[in-house]
């Protein structure tokens, strides 16, 4: 499974499917996530996830939880599980052991205390450069990240983009 990040948006994709997080994405994406429900989509015809609940596509189990800040997304294929947040205040009391990566969408200032209590093996985040007050010992800007090579990333907090 691969996170990348792209000019549009955040895609998260495996050998069978691909899904744009908050963006219309490419044309052979299998369907658009949509955790931050304030931002207005033109669809067309992708499917588009945009709520609480379970669904399954292309062999990928989606788990939807709605929250203050948006839909929370849990992602299971392949013996990868990914959690994906919408903002940094939607993971407060969310155990996150035993996920390959945490993905969050940083909209708000966020230093590394906001992050310490993540248990996943990557916290990976995207979103506003500017907002994040990360020590940049701590920091890995990347454009891509594939779950099966992250021995290089362990231990530093992921700014995934694309410049």
């Amino acid at each position: 499974m691969e996170l990348s990040a792209s000019k549009t948006g955040i895609k998260i994709k495996s050998k069978n499917y691909s899904f744009s997080l908050d963006s219309l994405g490419d044309s052979d994406d299998s369907a658009v996530l949509i955790s931050r429900p304030d931002k207005a989509y033109e669809k067309d015809d992708k499917l588009f996830i945009s709520g609480p609940g379970e669904y399954e596509v292309a062999g990928v189990s989606i788990k939807g939880e709605k929250t203050a800040g948006g839909i929370i997304y849990e992602l299971i294929n392949d013996s990868k599980r990914i959690f994906i947040f919408p903002s940094v205040e939607s993971i407060k009391g969310k155990d996150t052991e035993g996920y390959d990566a945490v993905l969050i969408y940083i909209d708000q200032q966020v230093e590394s205390s906001s992050l310490s209590d993540l248990a996943s093996e990557l916290v990976v985040i995207y979103g506003e450069k500017d907002k994040i007050k990360i020590d940049a010992a701590s920091l890995r800007s990347v454009d891509k990240v594939n779950l099966k090579k992250t021995e290089d990333l362990k231990g530093f907090t992921i700014f995934l983009n694309k410049e």
